[in-house]
């Protein structure tokens, strides 16, 4: 498994939960 790939990944998910808390 690519850890690179899993942490961009976790890291968007992050990004998309902050988002959508603020929104």
């Amino acid at each position: 498994m690519d850890l690179s790939i899993v942490n961009n990944d976790y890291y968007l998910s992050g990004m998309a939960a902050l988002i959508g808390d603020v929104d």
